[in-house]
């Protein structure tokens, strides 16, 4: 659908001369299926196969830390392998890299900025925002690449066109990293909605709470929040024991705190 809007139908709204692409969409989905299928049944397999013989735990702490970076390689060594049979093409069509680049620097742009937009109208929660910002403005060329190959070859235009991708794909992605750590004033810190005060919600009140009660576990705004040293200690030669400094502290709410200091010191046990 997006080769036939994009050989068809823009050039024509535009005025451009129009071209039509003949490959098979067996071809196509033959290759997908393949650099796709493959990775798909290898994942299934080896979590199923692995979890089963030795745990979800070995499997995500210990298997898949090993496994990992081995997706990275094959990528770094497919682009390595496709800038050497390209590299007297791009050095020696620079106007044609240019042509190619300058749509997918506009493309970058646009779609990772209209991710926070988007966000924006969804109310959205900053790890999602950011998420959906990325996402879109990424493109899957490691497919494309994979599909550009193995349909026109490769040292085809096409796969010329994959490889000039993440050349403004990663700086795209890179120069956007700076502004997006830290959320937007106009989107939340965290997943939606903030825990609110307890001692705020029995007067009627709202507050965001900042800290949990040690003793009670209710949430606490901090103008309900009691901070009291609790002091550390260790024990030195011939039994000697010495307070450590700095010393801790104890989050309590205020009904807490008041109970406390109103209670003897040997009717209640420390928190902590």
């Amino acid at each position: 659908m997006l080769g036939y809007f994009y050989l068809q139908v823009l050039p024509g709204w535009l005025g451009l001369q129009t071209a039509s692409l003949h490959v098979s969409i067996a071809e196509i989905a033959g290759t997908v299926a393949v650099f796709l299928g493959i990775p798909l049944a290898a994942g299934y397999l080896t979590r199923t196969l692995g979890e089963g013989a030795r745990g979800r735990d070995w499997y995500e702490h210990r298997f898949v830390p090993r496994i990992g970076p081995v997706a990275l390689y094959g990528l770094l060594f497919t682009v390595v392998i496709l800038f050497a049979l390209q590299g007297k093409k791009i050095t020696s069509q620079p106007l044609d890299v240019a042509r190619i680049a300058l749509p997918l620097l506009a493309y970058f742009a646009i779609m990772w900025a209209g991710g926070f937009a988007v966000s924006r109208w969804l109310h959205l929660s900053y790890p999602r925002a950011t998420a959906l910002a990325f996402s879109a403005a990424s493109n899957d060329f490691e497919l494309a690449i994979a599909v550009a190959i193995g349909v026109f070859g490769v040292t085809s235009g096409q796969a010329l066109a994959g490889v000039v991708g993440p050349l403004i794909e990663v700086p795209v992605m890179l120069a956007g990293l700076p502004r997006a750590v830290g959320p937007p004033p106009f989107l939340p810190r965290q997943g939606g909605h903030a825990m609110n005060c307890f001692d705020c919600a029995a007067l009627d009140s709202h507050a965001d709470a900042v800290a949990i009660c040690a003793d009670c576990g209710a949430a606490v705004c901090p103008r309900h929040a009691h901070v009291t040293p609790r002091w550390l200690t260790r024990t030195m030669v011939i039994n000697r024991v010495v307070a450590v400094e700095p010393p801790a502290r104890t989050i309590r709410c205020a009904v807490c705190q008041a109970a406390r200091d109103a209670a003897p010191a040997a009717s209640y046990a420390p928190a902590g």
